[in-house]
């Protein structure tokens, strides 16, 4: 019959887990949207950087300054 508590063969792989992903507008990942968050968003956004695109489309316009005011007016 065989030994029947032999230990299988598993191969362990260790995965790091961040916490819950940045909340939209919070730049610096403190946990809040700031004045700090709100400095670096201007920066990205004037600059034409991808991290100001809030709303993923691609682009960087007046949508994304409006999703920042609506992150800012949430906290």
């Amino acid at each position: 019959m065989g030994d029947r508590y032999a230990p299988a063969n598993v191969n362990y792989q260790v995965v790091a887990v961040g916490g819950p992903p940045p909340m939209p507008g919070d730049f610096d990942r403190d946990g809040a949207v700031t004045a700090a968050d709100l400095a670096a968003f201007l920066q990205a956004w004037r600059a034409g950087g991808a991290s100001a695109d809030m709303d993923a489309d691609g682009g960087v316009d007046t949508a994304d300054f409006l999703g920042f005011l609506d992150a800012w007016t949430a906290r």
